[in-house]
């Protein structure tokens, strides 16, 4: 009996898939390595724009403002291109008695828009309320750009970078840097904080001022870290976060230098989007 040899096409198909194996091994290594550098972050020798807005899902007038923010920081510029908007979106629950209690709303971020309109002289908390480095903008759909281009031209006073890894079970590895920290009064006090942010998030709202709408959010900050302590000096910093449970698999994280004392923003960075 003569042995059967072959086809040509199965040779082949085996070469190839040989091939493709090989490929995909050689691979691994560099997805890891994008991975994790998408999970670092470096500020610009220029200011960064951190927008803070203050929100509600049971707030009728909230959700122009919400469409703003969710156009900004999309794309997060360079590290050296100078020009970085840094979106922070924080759901306060005080309007959650008017029939919808907002999934991602967090007594703290009312607490710290308290704090920031008692620092800055102001005397009513509201929403939508913006902040641009600490700075409240009631203007905000035609004021916004004006800042951001004033805060580009402007050197920074400090510089910060982040490296972050997942360590599972819905936690975050965050090592911060603080250094080059320069200030007109170098005795006010300094502070760190922490932010993580989740995006593509839908709400079909039931009830309330904005009942039967669909929400769309980008930015939502659904970790704030306490102020860390920081002095002039800088810090290198290591916090474990613990995130919510997951609504989707990627989000950034975000530090900025904060004066503790006028709050002030100096600096702030972003990173790329992170595997949870």
């Amino acid at each position: 009996m003569r042995a059967s040899c072959p086809s040509r096409s199965t040779s082949i198909f085996k070469t190839l898939s040989a091939t493709l194996a090989l490929l995909l091994a050689a691979l691994a290594p560099m997805q890891a390595l994008a991975a994790a550098a998408a999970c670092t972050a470096q500020s610009s020798p220029h200011r960064a724009a951190l927008v803070q807005l203050f929100t509600s899902e049971g707030c009728s007038d909230c959700p122009p403002a919400d469409q703003r923010l969710n156009t900004l920081g999309n794309a997060p510029m360079a590290s050296n291109s100078g020009q970085q908007v840094i979106p922070l979106a924080l759901h306060v629950n005080y309007w959650d008695n008017l029939g919808w209690r907002d999934p991602f709303a967090q007594p703290e971020f009312g607490d710290l828009q308290s704090w920031m309109v008692d620092v800055t002289g102001g005397h009513v908390v509201y929403t939508p309320h913006f902040f641009v480095n600490g700075t409240p903008y009631l203007d905000w759909r035609s004021k916004l750009d004006v800042v951001f281009g004033q805060t580009f031209s402007q050197n920074a006073p400090a510089s910060v970078q982040l490296q972050v890894q997942a360590l599972g079970n819905n936690q975050l590895s965050v090592h911060t840097v603080v250094s080059a920290i320069k200030t007109a009064k170098p005795t006010e006090p300094l502070q760190l904080r922490l932010a993580v942010t989740e995006g593509n998030l839908v709400s079909h709202v039931q009830a309330g001022e904005n009942g039967g709408v669909t929400l769309n959010h980008a930015h939502v900050t659904r970790v704030l870290s306490p102020p860390i302590a920081l002095s002039d000096q800088g810090a290198s910093i290591q916090t474990t976060l613990s995130l919510p449970p997951a609504t989707g698999k990627i989000v950034r994280v975000v530090a900025y230098v904060q004066n503790s004392k006028t709050a002030e923003v100096l600096q702030a960075v972003t990173t790329a989007d992170c595997a949870r």
